[in-house]
Order: C-alpha cells, then sequence, then structure tokens
C-alpha cells in the first residue's frame, strides 16, 4: 500500500506484532519462501524483528485473536473483510484496511492516540 508508512508512523509506537498471510503449500518455490521473505520484507521497511512477525495461511489468521496484551483481545488491520470477520468471530477486534487515513480514523475511535 502506498500509505504504509503514514499507518506505520502511527501504529510502530505500540510495538504491534505482524500477522501477515503466506500462500497455500503446494504452490511450489514461491510458497515455500514466502514466510522467509515477508519477514525480511518487514525488517527491511519497517525495522521489526523476525520473531515480531507471524507468516500462516489466510485461515489461521484467527487463532490470534485472543492472545492479547494486558487480556485486551488483539486487534487485526487487514484490507480482506473475510479476515476481519472471522478475526472477530474468534474474540478479537478488526478494522478493515482502505487507507492509512481511514484505519488511523478507526484506531483512534478504539482509544488509541
Amino acid at each position: 500500500m502506498p500509505d504504509a508508512h503514514q499507518l506505520w508512523r502511527f501504529i510502530g509506537t505500540y510495538n504491534p506484532n505482524i500477522l501477515t498471510a503466506i500462500p497455500r503449500s503446494g504452490r511450489g518455490p514461491v510458497s515455500e519462501r514466502a514466510a522467509d521473505d515477508k519477514k525480511k520484507w518487514v525488517k527491511k521497511h519497517f525495522n521489526v524483528s523476525e520473531n515480531r512477525v507471524y507468516a500462516v495461511k489466510r485461515v489461521d489468521k484467527s487463532r490470534f485473536a485472543k492472545d492479547g496484551r494486558d487480556g485486551r483481545p488483539n486487534l487485526l488491520i487487514d484490507d480482506h473483510s473475510k479476515n476481519i470477520d472471522a478475526f472477530k468471530k474468534a474474540g478479537g477486534l478488526g478494522i478493515i484496511h482502505t487507507s492509512a487515513r481511514n484505519t488511523i480514523m478507526e484506531l483512534k475511535k478504539l482509544g488509541y492516540k
């Protein structure tokens, strides 16, 4: 997304973990190295250590809904509504990402500053 750094300036202060989807296995070399490639990309662009990047299959994202800090549910920011719906059903919070501006506005409604 072209405005990714704008969003990161806002959320980066919270030291978030990154949950990113990888292709299903069996899709050749791309799926086999996707997790490592995504972790390297996040490190390069946002300086997030690899141990805070969780590369999982899309259907497994909802398993992270209830591991929140301070007893709060986790928050997923995602551009796919199916992922947000599944995450919310599993007890998490979700924001459908359309732009950094809109996502930041939604985060502020949830009390993030």
